[in-house]
């Protein structure tokens, strides 16, 4: 399978993964409410496109990756989604939205490149804590 559709395929099953355990709390209700049946698959997928097309196409630095991929976090959780961690702790958000979308854009990479292993300490600090983000929403679900 060529690395930019492996690329494509992890980094959209990552990205519904984390964001259906942060963002929407465990909720598929929910999440269907605010992305529809497509919307959600739409955005997942051309994001995804875009990306694999940095990495693959253009093969940008890994610095150049992750300032594209904190723009990218800014347009979805400032300007599109308004998240309201900005308005209440910025320190916090910026630390949310490093950690949560490093490991959206950065994980596939690292497994569709085989480099996972090389780059085991960043990759399970970044699990560790989506897990801790998944384990907080759960807990905290409004919409349970």
């Amino acid at each position: 399978m060529p690395e930019f559709i492996k690329y494509l395929i992890l980094y959209i099953i990552i990205y519904f993964i984390v964001d259906f355990t942060t963002g929407f709390n465990w909720d598929f209700n929910y999440w269907l409410s605010v992305n529809g049946h497509v919307m959600g698959a739409f955005v997942y997928t051309l994001s995804g496109l875009f990306f694999a097309y940095l990495i693959y196409r253009v093969k940008v630095r890994s610095i150049t990756l992750f300032i594209v991929a904190m723009l990218y976090a800014l347009l979805m959780e400032v300007i599109i989604f308004h998240n309201p961690l900005f308005g209440m702790n910025l320190l916090n958000a910026v630390i949310m939205m490093v950690g949560i979308y490093s490991l959206i854009v950065f994980a596939p990479k690292w497994i569709t490149n085989r480099v996972l292993k090389k780059n085991i300490l960043p990759f399970l600090v970044l699990l560790l804590f989506w897990l801790f983000l998944a384990a907080v929403a759960l807990v905290n679900n409004p919409h349970a």
